[in-house]
């Protein structure tokens, strides 16, 4: 296969653009990878949050209506200068 030297600036450009266009779907491939795996561990982290709300909530509610003598508990939480919770038999 012969080769002009008119066609090699040619050819060198085609070549580069593809190079140019591999790397770019790589560099997306691996970012798109990266936020999948990112995503997976903060849903895992709210379903834990989500948990613990969950088992803190139902932990009152017990102790209110079996050690406390209570019917119904209420609580709330601020966020003023740091958390703040409370919860509270009535």
């Amino acid at each position: 296969m012969s080769v002009a030297l008119t066609d090699l600036p040619a050819q060198l450009s085609t070549t580069l653009v593809e190079k140019q266009h591999q790397l770019i779907d790589t560099a997306k491939n691996r970012f798109d990878d990266a936020v999948v795996r990112y995503d997976a561990w903060f849903l895992v982290f709210v379903a834990v949050l989500l948990a613990l709300g969950f088992v803190l909530v139902a932990g009152a509610a017990i102790w209110c209506l079996t050690q406390a003598g209570g019917r119904k508990f209420t609580g709330g939480m601020t966020w003023k200068n740091g958390f703040s919770l409370w919860i509270e038999c009535r």
